[in-house]
């Protein structure tokens, strides 16, 4: 072998050493790779790469992203932004008044503002005999004071009554124009919030527990079951299983029971069940939504969180992991609140009570990467 072939030679295994060496270093790079906006964990604001402390504010409260705005918490009465780390207070909570039931009467509703002065008071129909108290419900533009037999909506401004609607006023839930409550037993009544005409009425297959919200559809919990009815009262999903977990999807319905956790269409057929997530069901349960439509399911138990990422066509297991209990958290109990956001190639984990920790998972894998601690004061 002459000289120049030798030459070439050379430089041929330096080029292949060089690509091998830039190959290495970009999937370490990916693996340790974070967005570097901040996180909340409890009433600090957490570098993901570093885990160290950028921000804490006097605020004895825990975190939430904002969903539709990155980079955005909520804490408390406060907005957090990761970007400026500060905090300013919600408009909505800023000068917001108070409207309660007076327990002196229960047939008056007392408005209070933040100098705990009396705005005005205003009277409500008798309640009959071993009927529940009136239940007082800010519901943005007007204030509904409900029994198990009235529902009336009050100005904010004076207390005047802009409309009454006899029939089921407990457990008022309100979502845009519409408001749906019970009678404290199985009636459900749909009613327009502007004018308090009813929309349907229905009978429960048991004692209603609880009126839920949900992107436009209502959440009942019904004795043993589950159901979720439409804005006119029809019902779109039925689940045999007391306090099941259901959130929205674009298609349907992700919930999570007994079961597994399952996708049902709108119509309530069912698309895919994971049985293997089952132990999900037990304490309580959160989606995250990676950007291939594959959900990651979150679950307590005793302390620790399980995680589960799920094939979004299939609903098979891709992978599973675990994140210890906060080191320095000696209870038994699991009253911690938990949030995760998907970061580009990593899923962070940030889990805050009395001890709290942000733990930072890869994507792919559910491997962990990185994960920082921060013990009880």
């Amino acid at each position: 072998m002459n000289r120049r072939a030798r030459l070439l030679l050379g430089c041929s295994f330096v080029l292949l050493a060089a690509l091998a060496a830039g190959t290495a270093w970009a999937l370490w790079e990916r693996s340790v790779r974070v967005d570097r906006r901040p996180v909340l964990v409890g009433n600090k604001l957490v570098s993901p790469r570093t885990g160290v402390v950028l921000k804490t504010f006097d605020v004895d409260s825990w975190g939430f992203p904002d969903r539709k705005r990155p980079g955005v918490f909520w804490l408390g009465k406060w907005i957090v932004s990761a970007e400026t780390l500060t905090a300013v207070e919600r408009p909505d909570r800023a000068v917001s008044p108070t409207f309660e039931i007076d327990p002196k009467c229960a047939c008056v509703v007392a408005c209070i503002d933040s100098s705990e002065r009396t705005l005005w008071r205003a009277n409500l129909p008798p309640r009959l005999a071993g009927d529940p108290t009136y239940e007082a419900t800010d519901a943005g533009s007007v204030v509904l004071a409900g029994s198990a037999n009235d529902l009336v909506a009050l100005a904010r401004s004076d207390g005047h009554e802009i409309w009454h609607s006899p029939g089921a006023g407990l457990g008022v839930c309100v979502d845009g124009d519409v408001v749906v409550a019970h009678d404290g037993g199985d009636g459900l009544v749909g009613r327009s919030l502007a004018t308090g005409s009813e929309l349907f009425e229905c009978d429960e297959p048991s004692k209603v527990a609880r009126i839920l919200a949900i992107d436009g559809d209502f959440l009942v919990f019904v004795g043993s079951w589950t159901r979720v009815h439409d804005r006119r009262g029809a019902v779109l999903l039925d689940i045999p299983c007391r306090g099941a977990d259901v959130e929205p999807t674009s298609g349907g319905f992700l919930v999570a029971s007994t079961e597994g956790i399952e996708l049902d269409d709108r119509s309530g057929r069912l698309v895919w069940r994971n049985v293997g997530l089952k132990p999900y069901s037990d304490e309580w349960g959160r989606f995250v939504y990676v950007e291939n439509g594959d959900v990651i399911a979150m679950a307590g138990a005793s302390r620790a969180l399980n995680l589960a990422r799920i094939g979004a066509t299939t609903g098979k297991t891709l992978w599973s992991a675990r994140c210890e209990p906060a080191e320095g958290d000696l209870r038994t109990g699991y009253s911690h609140e938990v949030y995760a956001e998907v970061r580009g190639d990593h899923l962070v984990v940030v889990n805050q009570g009395v001890a709290s920790y942000l733990e930072v998972l890869d994507i792919a894998t559910g491997k962990q990467r990185r994960r920082f601690n921060y013990p009880p004061k």
